[in-house]
């Protein structure tokens, strides 16, 4: 009760909440809320240009190229054109700026098409039909059945009886089945323009923010028309619509304005994604950086010759060195030579890459193997950025249900009283008991009398196989013995859910059940089978039907489930009016809110029970306890105060619910367990073999039990029976740290020796996690011990800790290791963007994985595609790109260094402005060629052989040495083609008087050879030739042929451009060139093609094997193939020491 409060606007200080009034549009126009447009558009029309040229220069290397440009526009010590680099950078920037150009119209067009979507509003008494971008907080608007709603939305009222909506939010979640919105009760009845217009009320709520599920607010009403006081009422995320959610099975809605625009739930989740930059990306930046410092120096040495050359001939008469000041000699020669050599740094790299990358990522779109087509989901690649990280990747987080599982749950056996319903076992209970010499699995002497699958179902359903007839006939018989235990575990599993029945559009009279979650969608069918059939929900009351008859509960509360809380539970008034308290969730929560035994039966009871739980968990079923309590009717009143209390709360509501829940959920009575079934997916066994065997460590992160966890580790074949299990499992912080200490201990020499052992695995329960990462020390022992085992299982573990644990291997092994994590659930979205790769799939439980991922797959399996084949050509085309850009301007640079050393430091240019602009065009396509088509070996190889896999996890293809190894390459090629070149061409084109001329015809045939140079170095490192390959390689030679001497002739109409006069004819006549271009190719590349040959034929390495296994089918083959089998990686070996790196033991 109250008055009118003081509204707060959007620049309110923290902790300050919004006020929103009804029919009072000027009021709430002062608070200055956010409009309703909404912009995903980066550009306007206005800031495209500056904008976009910001976005560009923030990266260093543009940045670098304009203060070339500059200067050699804008100062007299340019060697070269003064647009010979302002050229190339302004194609780049065009280039760039014209595909973001392209990319922002087609947002601009579906912002447009969003923006002016017609809605209803109630203006001045009357629906009134504006445009979704004239919506403002605090309109009344009307929704009708399949339409988005435009902004977020208190429920104010709906068609339906007592208000309830039904919606959809594959939008928002990616959730399709349908869930349940509530009016608030205070406006429920308000269903004309004129109830709505005459209505005195606020709504007092919390501030924007993302949390898409939870809501903080109360709506305060006036009570009568005289006393000036405000009821206050509840308003959580039950009575809100957000933006982006699609009104379903409901006629229309009324609905509330709260949140609008950049501000509704919807939007403040747009941007929560992470950037990431891939690993060899970082490294190129760091190698610019030592470019940038190689040039500067190089620069200061040219300008130290330049000053001491000019001292030793200035007072020679034709040389123009008189009268020149100290500071001109030095500051000029400084800029002259950074202009000089400006290519140091490659200008096309990052276009080059943008292209590359681009198109490995339609690679992976396109790629049918990964295509799976019940779900119609293809492979995604929903970044670009770190394509070839998926080439590294020696971590594997990987969720257990949906991921590993087809999250398909199906309802097997159930434990009541003392006996245990359901026969037969499961996949995963059949290979537990061959480890145990068991043959006979989880059979029962009693299967073949009780097991009939007709009888056992009262309403058939032919996709659960339960079919022990105890069940029906306890439930059905109220003369069996245990026919009272038995129906009120059926009534629990028909009342304590959140699941709403829908009306079957195809099979008339049918019921589908849209649950949020398989397991309750499995129980409630499960017990409609038995004959327990839930019928229909309203916002207060459930009906089922108990074969055939039918019964109504009153729903008094719920108490939602939560990945904390671990079960929920639901308060209701059963047809005899008796107030039950029903829960359900996992053994760990229910058995500590147990009451105390009445007697000695019920004593036993719980451990009956446990046992029969860890029976069903050995045999990898799910399982879930039953619990129920009756309530006095003043325990429920007091109780409910509370409750009210806490659910009007706006600061902290979700805590102070959770703390009223924990306040009734005691003294629960044990009704029973239910076990369900989540089968693997199809081919999970081998492909988690598969990537075993290609290095890779797989840390299984799931909720279930420890011997579910167990169980399945071993059916997927992520355990094996070779394998010593090291299990942390300690209830306390003390045992916890006993445990990890002894451990480490027992395994200190594979710990000092920085190994993995192929014959440890480690399991740990969620508790033991959450005393380790409460605990520095503990965090340290754990990394230890994890990082030596070849396989880790973690159980009962929490979303939060997902992500902990992915943290702790990324940050703190060393060195950094490439972490990849899995997952299809909302549950696994902070880990998923917490690991340097993150998978989502596509499976039962929305599309939040798939939204918050770097990739998105069908099935766990299409991982192994991914990795071994797109993961390791992505990282060698990538990889051999960035060397081959620095490699080919490091050798073009190095030709004008030693052709300064001839002219006296004089900063003079060997090669024409235009010729020496088109060095990165002309070697442009031949690099990006390669990288769009090259491939070590075959994809059919790379999956035969997982071992080729170690090559990029052990960063063999980019790295410091590599880098330095190819520009010493360049350094080398620059030498011999520069010095041949000389000894061959000088005293017959260079003039003795320094015509241009003269010094052009020089410089080109020194770039004609440099050119082949590079196309025959980049040919020996490309493994595979294809018509595209070819037709890059050959066309660029056919390019620089035709071009230059056409350029050379047509200098005219180029008058800035005039320096190479017929040069282009001129160097063709002469006979001496052409044994050149053919001489000092194989000369340069000579010493490559040898240590290659060599490499290959007398220290294989396996992607050579392979290579040459590949050519036996066309009858070239070199080695034994059993040399292959012998490749594996040595037990105690690991990349994490430079001192034991491991190698491929042939």
């Amino acid at each position: 009760m109250g008055s009118a409060p003081v509204a707060h606007g959007a620049g309110s200080p923290p902790g300050v909440f919004r006020t929103a009034h009804f029919n009072e549009a000027e009021k709430n126009h002062l608070y200055k809320y956010s409009n309703n447009t909404v912009v995903t558009a980066k550009y306007t029309k206005v800031n495209f240009i500056f904008k976009g040229l910001f976005e560009q220069f923030k990266r260093v290397a543009n940045c670098y190229f304009l203060v070339i440009s500059l200067l050699q526009i804008f100062t007299d010590f340019s060697p070269t054109s003064k647009f010979s680099t302002a050229a190339p950078l302004a194609a780049v920037l065009a280039a760039t700026l014209t595909k973001e150009a392209f990319e922002d119209y087609a947002r601009h067009k579906s912002d447009n098409e969003v923006n002016n979507r017609p809605a209803h509003v109630l203006r001045n008494g009357a629906w009134t039909e504006v445009k979704w971008r004239d919506i403002v907080v605090g309109d009344i608007v009307k929704c009708i059945s399949e339409h988005e709603f435009p902004a977020d939305l208190v429920l104010l009222a709906s068609s339906e009886d007592q208000g309830m909506c039904y919606i959809e939010t594959a939008n928002l979640d990616g959730e399709t089945n349908l869930k349940i919105r509530q009016a608030l009760e205070a406006t429920s009845h308000l269903l004309t323009p004129e109830q709505l217009s005459a209505i005195d009320a606020y709504v007092e709520y919390e501030k924007p923010n993302d949390q898409l599920y939870n809501f903080d607010g109360a709506l305060h009403v006036r009570s009568d028309a005289f006393s000036g006081k405000y009821e206050k009422v509840s308003v959580d995320i039950q009575n809100v619509l957000l933006r982006g959610c699609t009104l379903r099975n409901t006629p229309f809605i009324y609905g509330f304005v709260v949140f609008t625009g950049k501000q509704t739930k919807l939007r403040m989740n747009a941007n929560n994604v992470p950037m990431k930059r891939s690993d060899l990306e970082k490294s190129v930046n760091r190698a610019i950086l030592l470019i940038f410092v190689t040039e500067f120096i190089i620069c200061t040495l040219g300008m130290i010759f330049h000053y001491l050359f000019n001292e030793a001939n200035k007072d020679t008469y034709y040389l123009p060195l008189q009268g020149r000041d100290a500071v001109t000699v030095w500051l000029g020669g400084w800029i002259t030579f950074l202009i000089l050599f400006n290519n140091f740094v490659p200008i096309s790299l990052y276009v080059s890459l943008e292209f590359l990358k681009f198109t490995l990522a339609k690679y992976v779109n396109t790629d049918l193997d990964m295509y799976y087509a019940p779900n119609d989901m293809p492979a995604l690649a929903r970044t670009s950025n770190i394509m070839e990280d998926l080439g590294q990747i020696e971590y594997i987080f990987s969720d257990k249900t949906g991921t590993l599982t087809r999250n398909e749950m199906e309802f097997r056996k159930c434990y009541i009283d003392r006996t245990q319903y359901g026969f037969g076992t499961t996949e995963i209970g059949l290979a537990a008991a061959q480890r145990k010499n068991d043959a006979s699995g989880a059979g029962s002497i009693d299967s073949e009398k009780y097991q009939n699958k007709e009888r056992a179902q009262f309403h058939p359903d032919p996709k659960l196989e339960f079919d022990d007839i105890r069940l029906r006939e306890a439930a059905e018989d109220p003369t069996n013995p245990n026919h009272e235990r038995v129906h009120r575990f059926l009534i629990n599993l028909s009342v304590c859910h959140t699941v709403i029945p829908e009306a079957d559009k195809v099979n008339e009279g049918e019921i589908i059940y849209q649950a949020a979650s398989p397991d309750e969608e499995a129980l409630v069918k499960a017990a409609r089978a038995i004959g327990y059939r839930f019928l229909t929900r309203t916002s207060k009351h459930i009906t089922i039907s108990v074969f055939g008859k039918e019964y109504k509960y009153e729903i008094l509360c719920v108490n939602e489930f939560n990945s904390t809380r671990k079960r929920m539970s639901v308060i209701c008034k059963t047809p005899e009016g008796k107030i039950m308290l029903m829960t359900k969730g996992a053994d760990t929560v229910i058995f500590e809110r147990l009451r105390k035994p009445v007697d000695e039966n019920e004593a036993n009871e719980k451990e009956r029970l446990r046992l029969s739980l860890v029976d069903m968990a050995e045999e990898g079923l799910r399982t879930l306890v039953l619990g129920e309590c009756e309530l006095t009717p003043q325990v429920y009143t007091d109780w409910f105060k509370k409750y009210q209390d806490a659910s009007t709360s706006i600061e902290n509501r979700e805590d102070k619910l959770m703390a009223v829940a924990e306040e009734i959920e005691q003294d629960f009575e044990i009704v029973g367990a239910t076990a369900i079934e989540d089968k693997l997916q199809v081919g999970v066994p081998d492909a988690i073999a598969t990537l075993a065997k290609a290095g890779m460590k797989i840390w299984v992160l799931t909720g279930d039990k420890q011997e579910t966890a167990i169980n399945i580790g071993f059916a997927c074949r992520l355990l094996t029976q070779e394998m010593m299990l090291i299990i942390i499992n300690g209830s306390t912080p003390e045992e916890t740290r006993r445990q990890l200490l002894t451990q480490a201990d027992r395994f200190r020499s594979i710990i000092e020796s920085k190994g993995v052992s192929e014959e440890l695995a480690l399991i740990i329960n969620g508790s033991s996690l959450g005393h380790v990462f409460s605990d520095e020390q503990m965090r340290g022992l754990l990394l230890k011990i994890g990082v030596i085992c070849k396989a880790v299982v973690a159980c009962r573990v929490s979303p939060k800790q997902k992500a902990q644990v992915v943290a702790l291997v990324k940050d703190n092994v060393s060195p950094k290791p490439m972490t990849l994590a899995i997952g299809d659930g909302a549950n696994d979205v902070s880990m998923i963007q917490t690991a340097n790769v993150g998978i989502g799939i596509s499976g039962n439980e929305g599309m939040q994985a798939v939204n918050s991922s770097d990739y998105a797959i069908g099935q766990f399996r299409y991982l192994v595609k991914l990795l071994l084949v797109h993961g390791r050509w992505n990282y060698q085309r990538v990889a051999l790109t960035v060397l081959f850009s620095f490699y080919k301007n490091v050798a073009y640079v190095l030709t004008l260094v030693f052709f300064c050393i001839d002219n006296g430091w004089s900063g003079t240019t060997l090669y024409e402005s235009v010729i020496s602009l088109a060095w990165n065009i002309v070697t442009f396509a031949p690099v990006l060629v390669y990288g769009f088509f090259n491939q070590e070996t075959s994809a059919e190889a790379a999956l035969k052989y997982p071992y080729l896999y170690l090559t990029g996890m052990w960063k063999r293809d980019f790295g410091l040495r590599r880098m330095l190894l190819w520009i010493l390459n360049g350094v080398l090629h620059a030498v011999i083609v520069y010095f041949i070149c000389r000894q061959v061409f000088w005293d017959a084109v260079v003039s003795p008087y320094g015509d241009d001329e003269a010094l052009f015809v020089y410089g080109t045939i020194v770039y004609l050879c440099l050119f082949l140079v590079v196309l025959f170095k980049l040919a020996i490192h490309s493994d595979s030739w294809t018509r595209l390959t070819g037709a890059g390689f050959w066309g660029s030679v056919l390019f620089v042929v035709v071009v230059l001497p056409i350029y050379s002739m047509i200098h005219h109409i180029l008058s800035f451009f005039s320096d190479i006069y017929f040069i282009g004819v001129r160097i063709y006549g002469m006979a001496m060139l052409y044994l050149l271009l053919l001489l000092v190719p194989i000369a340069a590349v000579l010493i490559d093609y040898l240590v290659r040959a060599i490499g290959r034929n007398f220290f294989p390495n396996p992607p050579h094997i392979v290579q040459e296994l590949e050519k036996k089918e066309r009858g070239s083959f070199m080695y034994d193939p059993k040399k292959l089998e012998k490749i594996e990686v040595a037990p105690v070996k690991s990349h994490s020491s430079d001192s034991v790196r491991p190698s491929y033991p042939l």
